[in-house]
């Protein structure tokens, strides 16, 4: 049985539509300064490290917020609990099937 209207997944399909949309809304088009950002994130991440928006200022200066943001609206970063950031699934894919760097 169907719910909602056109274009509403069944229950079961509700994952499958939640991705779907997601890989809707990826915008694949990153400034190399956000590249940097999301490399740095990824190889923070292979060390255990789970860092936050004030982790990356700190470290490396206010002026990464606004890249954060921007990589937040384009679906590249994803904040979990306690504000942390981390790469989104089609993320990790995509940084992980480039060969000239590492991936997460």
């Amino acid at each position: 049985m169907r719910r909602g209207g056109v274009g509403v997944p069944r229950t079961e399909d509700a994952h499958a539509f939640a991705s779907w949309t997601y890989l809707r809304l990826m915008d694949f088009n990153i400034t190399t300064e956000e590249e940097a950002v999301v490399r740095h994130v990824a190889a923070l991440l292979r060390t255990g490290a789970s860092p936050t928006d004030d982790d990356l200022a700190d470290e490396l200066g206010d002026e990464v917020r606004p890249l954060l943001q921007s990589l937040l609206d384009k679906g590249w970063l994803v904040i979990e609990k306690d504000r942390e950031l981390t790469l989104s699934t089609i993320a990790r894919y995509a940084m992980s099937s480039r060969r000239d760097i590492g991936g997460p």
